[in-house]
């Protein structure tokens, strides 16, 4: 634990909301597992200290991931899925680090077809979407954003069009609360 709390620098509050979240990881050996994940996921997405530990503050569980054999290949797909580049990706991520748990079949992929076909989105105006809105990519359709859209729609009154323009223009409307946009 020292050895990872000196490694992202971590206070001893940080650390201990870490060990609360997920604490598995007091298991993990530092050099061979933590350490590796970390700097295989750096390397990937070129991260900053900063960055890495903004990540593993949002989803404690990466410490106990194999890059190689869950990580890099989730990322693999959702940057070919969506077309991104390495940038995109890397903004995808730290704008959404909990995609790193998500499955990329049960989660991430019937998430972004359900957006694109409820709102008639190319594959570029999805991918436009994820890239201004990366938190979109972890919430349920069902669940989470069509109640958000349908309410959004009926408040304002708005047609299919307006309604895909909206989310074209500020995508953050899909994650925003739906407390929010009651009138």
């Amino acid at each position: 634990l020292k050895a990872l709390k000196r490694y992202l620098c971590l206070s001893r509050v940080k650390l201990r909301k870490i060990i609360l979240r997920q604490p598995t990881i007091i298991n993990c050996k530092f050099e061979d597992n933590i350490k590796q994940t970390l700097e295989d996921l750096n390397e990937y997405l070129g991260l900053s200290k900063d960055e890495q530990r903004k990540i593993v503050l949002s989803i404690p569980a990466i410490i106990g991931y194999s890059f190689e054999r869950t990580i890099k290949p989730k990322l693999e797909e959702v940057k070919g899925y969506l077309g991104l580049s390495e940038g995109e990706l890397r903004k995808l991520v730290l704008g959404g680090p909990t995609i790193i748990g998500l499955s990329f079949d049960g989660n991430i992929r019937p998430t972004l077809r359900a957006i694109k076909e409820y709102l008639g989105l190319s594959d570029n105006e999805l991918r436009m979407i994820v890239i201004k809105g990366p938190s979109i990519i972890g919430l349920s359709f069902d669940g989470n954003i069509k109640p958000k859209l349908e309410v959004l729609k009926e408040c304002l009154s708005l047609t299919e069009v307006e309604m895909r323009g909206i989310v074209l223009n500020a995508p953050w409307v899909i994650s925003t609360s739906r407390v929010g946009l009651r009138p």
